[in-house]
């Protein structure tokens, strides 16, 4: 249940060169499996302040240990990097941890 929602400032383009599956990039770059990921990209309106490409929040289940949530932490900022070819200076990802119980899918709650 790896889950990035990425907003984009509104110039920004997948590169057109390969039309990259994000996923599939973000799960080479992670070395964890693409089955259960998914990327939502949310174009932005708006951004004050300090300037980002890509803003991303990232949900991950409570069970994955601590080598793997920096392996797709650092595997989703590559994969963006890659994806839209801009600077990692460009890409901040904040990432939460969900507890077992909190997730619904399918209209059943999800437990782990």
């Amino acid at each position: 249940m790896p889950v990035a929602v990425c907003f984009i400032t509104p110039e920004l383009k997948l590169r057109q060169s390969q039309t990259p599956d994000m996923v599939e990039v973000w799960s080479r770059h992670s070395g964890i499996g693409a089955s259960e990921m998914t990327v939502t990209l949310i174009p932005s309106e708006q951004q004050f302040g300090k300037p980002y490409a890509v803003i991303s929040h990232l949900y991950l289940p409570s069970v994955w240990a601590e080598e793997q949530v920096t392996s797709l932490q650092l595997g989703l900022a590559s994969a963006l990097v890659d994806c839209f070819a801009i600077d990692e200076s460009q890409v901040l990802i904040m990432t939460s941890m969900i507890e077992s119980g909190l997730v619904v899918e399918g209209g059943r709650e999800i437990h782990w």
